[in-house]
């Protein structure tokens, strides 16, 4: 049965709770929480597979690896990533960070905040989306090439965040169809909300 989230108060997290993570190999295949801390992504990157959840509930989450192994959190087929009230943080060029949802994977972001994301092989894109009904809500992008990048899937709802110090805001493919988008505050980005033909 499928967890139903339900309304966290916002907590700081504790700076004396850091989780060091070298994420080289690691999959998350069943329930995993990260909640009130401090998480440091040292190296590599990490897949979220069928029946695994990986639950990010008031926490820092920071991109402390290099351009030789860059951090990223990817979504496959069967997987689940929600984050709640939380922050996560690249580091520029020093330290790439990206969350890419492979088709299958599952994604909702309430009450965050995604800055200076961005990987090298994905066209500097921060959050690229190849699944269906991602719900992102009441969360802050800002400092990326691409803020949200829709590439597949349908059913999306992006409703009542703030992008801002983007090239590009929102990106949607034109064949990702019953999309909500909507109520969205879009400033200081060249491109705020585009339809695009991947090829």
């Amino acid at each position: 049965m499928a967890l139903k989230p339900v309304d966290i108060p916002t907590l700081e997290p504790d700076p004396s709770e850091t989780l060091r993570r070298d994420l080289r190999g690691e999959t998350i295949s069943d329930l995993t929480v990260w909640q009130n801390k401090t998480v440091e992504l040292e190296l590599g990157h990490f897949d979220i597979v069928a029946g695994g959840k990986l639950i990010i509930r008031n926490c820092t989450v920071l991109a402390a690896g290099n351009w030789v192994d860059e951090s990223r959190i990817q979504v496959v087929q069967g997987g689940s990533l929600e984050i709640y009230n939380s922050r996560i943080v690249g580091n520029g060029p020093e330290s790439p960070f990206s969350i890419n949802i492979e088709p299958g994977g599952s994604l909702k972001i309430i009450k965050s905040s995604l800055i200076d994301l961005g990987y090298s092989m994905a066209e500097g894109q921060g959050l690229r989306i190849l699944g269906d009904k991602t719900i992102i809500k009441k969360s802050v992008f800002k400092g990326m090439l691409t803020a949200i990048s829709i590439e597949l899937g349908n059913g999306h709802r992006i409703i009542g965040n703030t992008i801002s110090d983007c090239q590009f805001g929102i990106l949607v493919d034109q064949n990702s169809e019953d999309n909500k988008i909507r109520n969205n505050k879009i400033k200081d980005i060249a491109y705020g909300f585009v339809e695009k033909l991947i090829k």
